[in-house]
């Protein structure tokens, strides 16, 4: 007679640390919590902004789908969803940082699901895996997410309106990143089979934030739900909030006149080309009141 017998090593503990990861790998360890909505879903305020009841119950799919689709293995799962964050007056920032931030309420209404990928783990008093810090990787699942992919230009949005940039790199948008074709090319993202049909795009680390992102965006006509600013509006735009910035960077009023005598320049020397799309370059999406009080004739 003959027996197979399965040997699984044991998890091995480095205080303060965590399991070494390659001592879990093997461990299918789950979820935290399954999440079951079993009530209809209702609305939601927070701020000004009023989420329906179909958009909070699109969260609460989102979280099942991530729970239903993979089972953490070598890591502990943790699936939440949220809305937006609501940016408010803070009194430790500069008056210029307040204003700033204040422009992200002009961001549309987000819901989506994430989970939390913890890898660092230890036990409880139950023997549970619980996680050993804050270090986890991210999944998520958004609807008409904009702040996290996109670099915004303050000095011409503002509460009501968002103006930003998005540089990627795919093969068709390659702008001045073509150094990281290897990073849209990773796992295969630019060929998978089951993303081909939508939008999919690479915003390279460093970029926006410090972290890469991979993104899908499912639309219906097939094109980013954007719409592109022309040079003549980007003029106008920066013309109407000159005085605004001056204002909140305490500049003199020699510094606007030079602001915009220099924007002035600027709109002639694009006279012929004010319908075209404005582009900004690296880094994205940072321009001030300064760079117009210094702009070379």
């Amino acid at each position: 007679m003959m027996a197979s017998i399965y040997v699984q090593a044991q998890p091995e503990y480095v205080d303060r640390i965590g399991f070494k990861l390659e001592s879990i790998a093997d461990i299918d360890i789950g979820w935290m919590t399954i999440r079951k909505h079993t009530t209809a879903p209702t609305g939601k305020q927070l701020g000004d902004r009023i989420y329906s009841a179909r958009q909070i119950g699109n969260c609460q799919q989102f979280v099942e789908w991530m729970q239903q689709s993979y089972l953490p293995k070598g890591c502990l799962g943790d699936a939440t969803y949220y809305q937006n964050y609501i940016p408010k007056f803070n009194s430790s920032n500069s008056l210029l940082g307040n204003e700033i931030n204040l422009q992200a309420r002009a961001l549309p209404l987000l819901y989506g699901a994430q989970t939390k990928v913890y890898m660092y783990l230890k036990k409880d008093v139950q023997g549970k895996f619980v996680p050993q810090n804050n270090l986890a990787e991210y999944w998520r699942i958004e609807a008409n997410q904009l702040q996290y992919i996109s670099a915004p230009v303050y000095f011409i949005s503002s509460p009501e309106q968002y103006y930003f940039v998005m540089p990627h790199y795919n093969d068709e948008v390659k702008m001045d990143l073509a150094a990281d074709k290897s990073g849209y090319q990773f796992m295969g993202f630019n060929t998978n089979k089951n993303i081909q049909p939508y939008i999919h795009l690479y915003v390279p680390p460093k970029i926006i934030d410090d972290n890469a992102n991979y993104i899908v965006m499912m639309t219906k006509t097939g094109k980013l739900p954007f719409e592109n600013v022309r040079i003549g509006e980007f003029f106008e735009r920066a013309e109407q909030q000159l005085p605004h910035w001056q204002q909140i960077g305490n500049y003199s009023a020699e510094n606007l006149v030079t602001a915009r005598q220099n924007l002035a320049r600027l709109k002639e020397k694009y006279k012929n080309k004010l319908d075209e799309t404005a582009m900004l370059g690296a880094p994205y999406g940072q321009i001030s009141f300064m760079d117009f009080v210094n702009a070379k004739p």
